[in-house]
């Protein structure tokens, strides 16, 4: 068991080697080839971290080439593939929520930047998201209420010193465009 149990180890930690290697040499690829170096990666080491990355890379090129009926389907498979506790999950969902908006499906993102709110870190990138998309139908007001809670949820947080600049920036524009 034990020399079984060894074997299949370092297979594993050779398989983890070469997808890390293939994801690396998928990234200095030229633009051309990119997506399909990275779709064989995700392919052919699907069980793998690097794999996973390849498919955020796909996602990525997706939003890039402004694919992103395409790029939100594939953020959200790879939603699927990651815990809620993985630092890579918010940065998923923000990418979804992203592609989501550039869908124009607003109701879809807006729900996204919802959940977004609760993770620590990214209130500003969710707030900020929300805010945008009431400003992109015309509720200005809603816009700006959008701000204001987020003003009201960091209240002196010095981390979100600048962030909170922002903020009350683009509420004084939105004010003064009323």
């Amino acid at each position: 068991i034990v020399v079984s149990w060894s074997l299949y180890s370092s297979h594993i930690e050779k398989v983890r080697e070469e997808a890390a290697s293939a994801l690396s040499l998928a990234r200095q690829a030229d633009s051309a080839s990119q997506a399909e170096v990275f779709k064989k990666v995700s392919q052919e080491y699907g069980s793998t971290g690097s794999a996973l990355w390849a498919k955020v890379e796909l996602a990525h090129m997706a939003m890039k080439d402004g694919s992103f009926a395409d790029a939100s389907t594939q953020y959200t498979a790879i939603l699927g593939e990651v815990e809620e506790a993985s630092p890579l999950y918010p940065l998923i969902l923000f990418s979804l929520a992203q592609a989501l908006e550039g869908e124009k499906k607003y109701q879809d993102a807006s729900g996204r930047y919802d959940l977004l709110k609760g993770m620590k870190g990214f209130e500003y990138l969710a707030y900020s998201g929300l805010g945008r998309l009431e400003e992109a139908q015309g509720n200005v007001d809603k816009a700006i209420a959008v701000y204001n809670n987020f003003l009201l949820t960091v209240a002196d947080d010095p981390a979100l010193g600048q962030a909170k600049m922002d903020i009350e920036a683009k509420v004084s524009r939105l004010k003064a465009r009323q």
